[in-house]
């Protein structure tokens, strides 16, 4: 039916002639794409340059020729097709189409957009999923959440454009770079993020969603079969979390462990003691404020804090280190820390703390005390001028680093930009090669690899010789 369909159009047009448009569904659900074509029947016909239509960006573009004879007589048609996403209900406008020396114009098409229905937007070829390690949690307490995307294997693939999550009432980052692996029929990608409620209730996450293009074969006006991209976004289901309050006075929620490192307790004057806070476990490690020292009669100096955290056999493991240097000409006690936090497992405030710590101050060669007012004032100079060349060469060997460091980046990025599009176009091409051979395990393997690198970023080491004997089998290679 389809093709006596296909030949009727194509007759019709041979024998009226002229320009027209159509799409391929007038009314679309929300984030499925519209394929709209603009077809003429004269020979020269020029289309105009379309970006956008009715101010809908035009996903992609494609265009088609087809001549043939009926009676002796030579049919002409030349079609654009224009893939887009509407969001909301509009009227495609109308084009102008130049032939013969004239402009011919379109008829205005509406096009309705429906809500999706989210429930059963997965398929046996497409899943998307989220999940979390717990449905009840206090506030700022970690809840870790997967998202995994699943294709089978012999399903094709054009695009995948993925959007990060938003969620509502948390603060959340990525855990680590996405993985993918294989499970049954499937090829999984999956990311892990790490979040943190910011208010106690019941709270909704909102399903995340995907946009995947995939070929959709259309028949043009003579009834040759022509691969175009179909658009369509696949959702997550939804999940509700459970968030109970902290009690009073306390911010921090999970399993710490606090201690200190010194490296010595005994110094000459204006010598300096390195003093180190570490606190580690699994918690809402960025909520704990960057701490300081009063000594009286001392200078400290305070590096930055270092957060850090990883995931691992399913448990995040944080740390935290904040570094002290102490200068003093008298001894002193470096005080205790104390850190209070809600431990979810006993549902117990606890409080752990760090012991003092005397610090011993001895004379040194450069300060001598026990001569006149002279020699203290020429012992504090020396001490001064010490710490002037010390800062002096500090500062030369930081800026001449950093020369080098973006003497070095500027040209490794002059170098990668020409060639970083060029793989990421071979890699493309390669992918769409291995597609038909999906079935067979190697190929599989490199298709996900493939697929890492062009959609997720990842720099994996691809194996063109393996793929070519793949795509190529080799009772059909010749070796020259």
């Amino acid at each position: 039916m389809k093709k006596i369909g296909s030949l009727l159009v194509a007759l019709s047009i041979w024998l009226f002639g002229g320009v027209s448009a159509s799409v391929d569904q007038r009314v679309v659900e929300l984030g499925d794409s519209v394929v709209l074509t603009l077809s003429s029947t004269f020979d020269g016909t020029i289309f105009p340059m379309v970006d956008d239509i009715g101010g809908v960006d035009v996903l992609s573009s494609s265009n088609s020729t087809s001549i043939s004879y009926i009676n002796g007589r030579q049919s002409y048609v030349k079609k654009l097709l224009l893939t887009f996403s509407p969001t909301q209900d509009m009227t495609i406008p109308s084009f102008t189409i130049r032939a013969k020396n004239k402009n011919y114009k379109t008829s205005p098409i509406k096009i309705k957009v429906v809500k999706n229905k989210i429930s059963n937007q997965n398929s046996s070829d497409f899943i998307y999923t989220m999940s979390v390690d717990k449905k009840s949690a206090y506030r700022l307490e970690a809840i870790n959440l997967s998202l995994k995307f699943k294709r089978l294997k012999s399903a094709t693939l054009l695009d995948l454009e993925f959007y990060e999550p938003k969620f509502d009432s948390f603060w959340f980052k990525k855990l680590e770079d996405e993985k993918s692996y294989e499970e049954g029929e499937y090829i999984v990608h999956e990311l892990k993020y790490v979040l943190y409620p910011q208010k106690s209730g019941i709270i909704t996450l909102s399903p995340n969603h995907i946009k995947l293009a995939i070929p959709k074969p259309s028949r043009d006006a003579f009834g040759y079969i022509i691969n175009i991209p179909k658009y369509k976004k696949i959702y997550t289901n939804n999940l509700t979390i459970d968030v109970k309050p902290l009690p009073k006075g306390v911010k921090l929620v999970g399993n710490y462990t606090l201690k200190a490192k010194i490296s010595a307790k005994k110094a000459k004057s204006g010598e300096a003691i390195k003093y180190k806070l570490i606190i580690k476990g699994d918690g809402n490690f960025d909520d704990i404020e960057k701490f300081s020292i009063d000594i009286p009669d001392a200078t400290v100096y305070s590096d930055k804090p270092v957060k850090k955290q990883s995931f691992s056999n399913g448990k995040i493991a944080s740390s935290f280190v904040q570094t002290f240097a102490i200068i003093s000409d008298k001894s002193y006690t470096i005080p205790e820390f104390k850190l209070k936090y809600f431990d979810p497992t006993s549902m117990q405030i606890k409080s752990i703390k760090t012991k003092p710590v005397p610090i011993t101050i001895t004379d040194s060669k450069d300060s001598i005390v026990n001569i006149s007012q002279k020699g203290i004032n020429n012992s504090a100079l020396v001490v001064k001028n010490l710490w002037q060349d010390r800062l002096l060469f500090f500062s030369m060997g930081v800026l001449f680093a950093l020369f080098l460091y973006f003497v070095v980046r500027f040209f490794r990025i002059k170098t990668s930009r020409g060639s970083k599009k060029k793989i990421q176009t071979d890699e493309r091409e390669l992918l769409k090669q291995l597609m038909p051979h999906a079935h067979d395990t190697e190929a599989s393997n490199h298709i996900r690899l493939l697929e890492q690198n062009i959609y997720f970023g990842n720099k994996n080491k691809i194996d063109k010789k393996r793929i070519n004997h793949i795509i190529i089998p080799q009772e059909n290679q010749t070796t020259i």
